[in-house]
């Protein structure tokens, strides 16, 4: 339930030290309020979901440069398709979060804490291949422009630390990137393009 939270902050900071001795990022999957607020004194990279933060929350992912990661995909996919179906209960308490979510994470980009690109696939109705579908969450639900909603897959790369080859189109990275018949940056949601172009380290793969 994500009103209890599972692990205290003394647990959480030893796995947070132990895993950043060895260069490595930590993401807590955090809904609840106190279960976001035990994260982020734990010292995590990025908080996953983070449904219900406080202003204090806000305050300090931002001090500590703290991602966030709502994947809305994962939400929309269950309130779109699990009525009816086994997954029911989760329909019902998406449902009953679902506004505020919404208004939360516009709260949280408002604050200056940079979303991730994350979907958190393999949740019910949330395949791999929805992950474009975030970009158009993010113009239509949180009301970003397309730039800011792209670059959310750039702050993916920054959280994972790997930013410096990937996440961008510039000279010396790597040459990971779409080829699409409109502009993203006018219609978010041309990135769904079924037979897009798909280059991987400059070499044409789909």
């Amino acid at each position: 339930h994500m009103f209890q939270p599972q692990l205290s902050i003394a647990e959480m900071k030893v796995a947070v030290e132990e895993a950043h001795h060895r260069g490595k990022i930590v993401c807590a999957h955090a809904e609840g309020p106190k279960g976001i607020k035990n994260a982020i004194a734990a010292g995590v990279d990025s908080v996953e979901h983070c449904f219900y933060p406080d202003e204090e929350d806000l305050n300090n992912m931002l001090a500590q440069g703290t991602f966030v990661s709502p994947t809305l995909v994962a939400g929309a996919g269950i309130l779109k398709i699990g009525e009816g179906t086994a997954f029911s209960y989760q329909a019902d308490k998406t449902r009953e979060i679902w506004t505020d979510l919404l208004q939360n994470v516009a709260k949280i980009y408002q604050a200056g804490i940079p979303l991730t690109l994350a979907t958190d696939a393999g949740t019910p109705f949330n395949r791999f291949e929805l992950t474009a579908v975030e970009f158009q969450l993010f113009v239509e639900k949180i009301h970003l422009t397309p730039f800011q909603a792209l670059l959310t897959s750039y702050h993916s790369a920054q959280l994972m630390k790997i930013d410096q080859d990937y996440g961008s189109i510039e000279t010396g990275k790597v040459a990971d990137f779409l080829v699409l018949k409109g502009n993203p940056l006018e219609d978010v949601k041309v990135i769904q393009q079924v037979d897009k172009q798909v280059y991987k380290k400059g070499r044409r793969v789909f």
